[in-house]
């Protein structure tokens, strides 16, 4: 019991700060809680300030640049429909019809003469009027090839691709690279399973080549606020098609676009273009964003000072207000233990005012009863000394 006594008297024990804290005055008590209480405040809505701001600067960040990378894909989706709308027109050319169809008539890997010759007029329609092709590639069922620009191909059945495109039944299929010359960056391509109108049934693929001039060409460059701007196209397996800007962040850029969870360095914006399902993206540095919000920052750094010096100001103003009927009282009770018994102090109306007017009305009360006790007990005396000396004055005479 005895060691549950000490333990429970350890713990009634006030720690360091709370010995302290009761060593304060009442007006510094209250002056001290109201600050502590105002400097929390202006902490919590500095924070909120701030960030809401950053996640503004963000948001017109990302306004200001949807209207560019929509515009921009605009531009690429016409320059490619050109392209796709003179192979599509391909479908109803009678003739490659014939020739893609006829390919069980004979072996080999290539075309007759006779057809290459029609197949190269049927590419050169396309080649002529678009600057941006580098290649054109016919293959029927049977693997017979016909490749316009010297693209050397052996097997292309047997690529990857073919199965992507048949699966698409008729879909331009776009690819990050030109997938004829695997391993160069100097192009993009599409393929395409070509389905004869007139039956449904396939007849062969094509695949064109094109030039990435064509992708920078699309680019609709506005009025660019911020220096580390770059932009970029990204395929649907986030793997990069095509970059504009600072070469030396490329690989930085593209690990935090294909990393959001560990992004911390970079802002992106972007928009899906209709015609490839690729992303355009614009980046930028987020300490470039940071650097539009020091305003910001300045400002609400003046403005929490300011909060805090009026918050300072007040909490003195308030704590003195409500300390002193306080002082007013311990001082009336100072001067009636020293012997004052007439209370002339002034208290308000608050609740310690109150107490103070009560005991003010106390102290009077027992003045005017003591007074009226001494007045009494004077005059019991003043009596007992008239009725003595009633008595004694006979006393002398008779003597």
């Amino acid at each position: 019991m005895r060691k549950g006594d000490e333990n429970m008297e350890k713990k009634k024990e006030p720690s360091g700060i709370q010995k302290a804290w009761r060593r304060l005055s009442i007006q510094n008590q209250i002056f001290l809680s109201m600050f502590l209480i105002t400097l929390l405040g202006v902490g919590v809505l500095m924070n909120i300030v701030y960030k809401t701001s950053i996640d503004a600067i963000e948001q017109n960040y990302r306004a200001s640049y949807q209207s560019t990378l929509k515009n921009s894909s605009r531009v690429m989706d016409m320059n490619l429909k050109n392209i796709v709308d003179v192979g599509r027109s391909f479908l109803n050319d009678e003739a490659l019809q014939q020739i893609l169809e006829k390919g069980n008539e004979y072996g080999g890997s290539k075309f007759t003469s006779t057809d290459r010759v029609k197949l190269r007029v049927i590419a050169n329609e396309m080649a002529s009027q678009q600057v941006w092709v580098n290649y054109i590639v016919f293959t029927d069922l049977y693997g017979h090839v016909y490749q316009l620009n010297n693209v050397n191909q052996e097997d292309i059945l047997e690529e990857s691709w073919v199965k992507q495109a048949k699966a698409a039944q008729g879909k331009e299929i776009f690819f990050r690279d030109s997938i004829l010359k695997a391993g160069t960056k100097k192009g993009f391509s599409y393929a395409k399973y070509m389905i004869n109108p007139s039956d449904g049934q396939g007849m062969g693929y094509m695949v064109v080549g094109l030039s990435q001039k064509l992708l920078g060409k699309s680019f609709v460059m506005g009025n660019e606020s911020f220096d580390s701007s770059n932009f970029m196209v990204v395929d649907e397996d986030d793997q990069l098609v095509y970059f504009v800007g600072n070469e030396e962040r490329e690989n930085a850029i593209m690990q935090s676009y294909s990393n959001p969870g560990e992004n911390h360095l970079y802002l992106f914006s972007s928009v899906t273009n209709s015609t490839t399902g690729w992303h355009i993206v614009n980046v930028v540095e987020k300490n470039e964003i940071s650097e539009e919000s020091k305003n910001i920052r300045l400002t609400s750094f003046l403005v929490a000072g300011c909060v805090l010096v009026v918050g300072f100001l007040m909490a003195r103003i308030i704590s003195r207000t409500i300390s002193h009927p306080l002082k007013q009282l311990e001082n009336t009770i100072a001067q009636v233990g020293e012997g004052e018994r007439h209370i002339t102090e002034e208290f308000d109306y608050s609740e310690v005012g109150r107490i103070g007017r009560k005991f003010k009305e106390m102290v009077n009360t027992n003045l005017e009863l003591s007074e009226h006790l001494m007045a009494v007990k004077l005059n019991e005396r003043e009596a007992e000394l008239l009725l003595l000396q009633s008595q004694i004055n006979p006393h002398f005479l008779y003597n």
